[in-house]
């Protein structure tokens, strides 16, 4: 399998005149699928892979003579960069940056390669990607949970994921820099633990069965995480403290540790107690923030303690800002955002033409199989709430006009009785979408009467929409 890198260093450039006394980082590219002008997207995570949206930056440049160049900031020690080419070609995630780098991507036939100061980085990330790869590919690597034995077998691949990865990092250990040495061996051990973990969490939707079956192996590859000091609670390791994989580990760890393992449902409170408990300083207002940021659509009444209880005593002005902006947008009681977008006539529609009625705001694209599952059970809604201060908005995100006209006209994903409005192509970039920082779909948002927000409603395909009848009901008579 081929999987190098090759790195060039010009395009279109973004300009960072205000940031005299900031690192810059040129990265640069020349790839021979690219046409003229096309459109490379290059995405800054400020604290990291796994950066939440608040966090992400993006640049765009259009490709002359198969070539791109970005000039950009660094404004962290933790930053790292997606590159992402146009439809079919590859693209690069993950990359942690230095404001001393200067590279240039090189790819050819599907070989790539990292040339400049500081590629060495580059190029050893890339091969530690290549090496999962490898073994995803060769074992038929699935997140599909059918039987303990499939379990076992996953965890043993990630088990050698782990043991090349680490044996191939120790083979440049006087080539890397100590930090980026322990930060790309942090990444390993750490990235490995999250999948373990991410696999465990599909147990919640498993038969009792092989939930069973599955709970009494995780003590038998019971990660050694402890000795490699990765313990998500107590860990002296200031890199893997400081890594941006370290959040997800912990979290994730928490929701097996204290939930799927010992059968409990999971609390978003109590995660947030712990986290508040167990944790100080910035880690703490990180791990907060993201937590918060990831469970702000998750149904709970306690999401107004927590925030609140946050923002009174984060510092770091990053963090806190979200939080109050999650306040401000998505807390019971706040004014929902007053969207202006068109139907499918062409008029254009408002959140507050509905005033006096509980609204359900339902968001997706075309494309998109969750969408299509939640689709007749909101149907169904529509028919039961039939004659009451009621509505179904439906809202498509797609980039074009056609598809979304035509994807309403096939029912696929909404009905023509619902009032269906179209986003303007915008896609994230649309006003209500950013507004919300909605990143998946579909996503739900119920308005009361006084255009209000409601608590977030519960994905209606776990329940067959018990619980979201229930606060529509509670809604209509308020």
């Amino acid at each position: 399998m081929k999987c190098i890198f090759y790195s060039s260093l010009f395009v279109l450039g973004i300009s960072i005149s205000g940031y005299a006394k900031i690192d810059s980082v040129r990265i640069a590219g020349h790839i021979d699928h690219l046409n003229e002008g096309d459109h490379v997207v290059l995405l800054v995570h400020k604290y990291g892979p796994f950066s939440i949206k608040p966090f992400v930056t993006k640049y765009l440049v259009k490709s002359i003579n198969h070539s791109f160049k970005f000039v950009i900031p660094v404004l962290s020690n933790q930053e790292s960069i997606d590159i992402e080419m146009p439809m079919g070609g590859m693209s690069y995630y993950n990359y942690f940056i230095a404001g001393t780098d200067n590279i240039t991507l090189f790819e050819k036939r599907g070989v790539a390669i990292f040339k400049g100061e500081g590629a060495l980085k580059y190029n050893v990330q890339h091969h530690l990607q290549c090496i999962y790869k490898f073994y995803a590919e060769s074992s038929g690597f699935t997140y599909s949970f059918d039987s303990e034995r499939e379990f076992e077998v996953f965890l043993c691949i990630l088990d050698l994921v782990k043991i090349n990865s680490i044996d191939y990092l120790k083979t440049l250990k006087g080539q890397l820099s100590i930090k980026d040495y322990l930060l790309l061996r942090s990444e390993v051990l750490l990235l490995n633990e999250v999948m373990k973990n991410n696999k465990l969490g599909l147990l919640v939707a498993c038969p009792d069965s092989i939930r069973r079956k599955v709970l009494t192996v995780i003590n038998k590859y019971k990660s050694n995480s402890e000795q490699l000091g990765v313990s998500y609670a107590f860990s002296e390791n200031k890199v893997i403290r400081e890594s941006p994989f370290y959040l997800k580990y912990i979290l994730s760890s928490y929701e097996i540790d204290s939930c799927i393992s010992v059968n409990k449902s999971f609390s978003i409170k109590k995660c947030y107690l712990y986290i508040r408990e167990h944790f100080s300083g910035v880690l703490r207002e990180r791990l907060i923030t993201q937590f918060v940021y990831e469970n702000k659509l998750r149904a709970s009444e306690d999401l107004p303690f927590i925030i609140n209880d946050a923002v009174g005593y984060l510092r770091h002005q990053d963090y806190k800002s979200v939080l109050i902006k999650l306040k401000k947008s998505y807390l019971v009681g706040v004014k929902a955002y007053d969207f202006s977008l068109h139907d499918i006539n062409g008029i254009e529609k408002h959140l507050s033409d509905f005033k006096g009625k509980v609204v359900l705001i339902d968001f997706w694209f075309t494309g998109c199989g969750a969408c299509r599952q939640v689709h007749p059970i909101l149907d169904s809604l529509k028919r039961k709430y039939d004659g009451r201060p009621f509505e179904l908005i439906s809202v498509c995100v797609d980039f074009k006009n056609d598809s979304w006209q035509k994807s309403v006209r096939t029912g696929t994903y909404t009905s023509l009785q619902n009032v269906n409005l179209f986003a303007g192509g915008l896609s994230k970039n649309s006003p209500v979408i950013k507004y919300y920082d909605l990143t998946s779909y579909p996503t739900l948002l119920l308005i009361d009467k006084n255009g209000k927000m409601c608590n977030p409603p519960i994905d209606p395909r776990l329940d067959n929409a018990r619980e979201l009848v229930k606060q529509i009901d509670v809604a209509l008579i308020k």
